[in-house]
């Protein structure tokens, strides 16, 4: 009975390590996949390089029925998190052990921009983990009214039409 308790206790510790390497190897894969993205073009030239655009909308443009259309159904966290909403991502990773398909990522309005302008759509761990870093970094420089801006900038609704009414 002691000799298989501590073939356990080894196995236990084996799994953990191959966890914690797991888990390692994607953090920083995702952080050199966001390390990269930026150092190729800013953070603030993306964002400049939207707000010049010729059919940029300014957030006052917009009805404010549509921003909270928006955030409410989008981010209704958005005005209290930092860029990540740990909340949404264990309610999607709860999702995705279900259905055990990754069908929700519980992504943030600021993420969302992070995967849009830097990374691509397919779903990996570690694209998420550099959506993060993104996201954090986007929320250090850029208040939530100008994140807001360029997230309804970036998205299509129907050639601005909720705006011309």
């Amino acid at each position: 009975m002691k000799k298989f308790k501590k073939i356990i206790l080894i196995l236990l510790i084996i799994i953990i390590i191959f966890v914690l390497s797991i888990c390692s190897y994607i953090f920083f894969k995702g952080f050199f996949m966001y390390k990269s993205a930026v150092s190729q073009k800013s953070i603030i030239d993306k964002f400049t390089e939207i707000q010049n655009t010729t059919d940029f909308v300014t957030i006052d443009e917009v009805p404010d029925i549509f921003i909270k259309a928006v955030v409410a159904v989008e981010d209704k966290r958005f005005y209290t998190h930092n860029g990540i909403d740990i909340r949404s991502i264990g309610r999607a990773i709860k999702t995705n052990l279900k259905t055990k398909h990754l069908t929700e990522g519980g992504s943030t309005i600021t993420q969302q921009i992070a995967k849009n302008l830097y990374f691509t759509q397919t779903k990996h761990f570690s694209r998420k983990v550099a959506e993060a870093f993104t996201a954090l970094n986007i929320e250090k420089i850029y208040s939530k009214k100008e994140i807001l801006e360029i997230y309804i900038n970036i998205n299509f609704y129907g050639s601005r039409i909720l705006w011309t009414l």
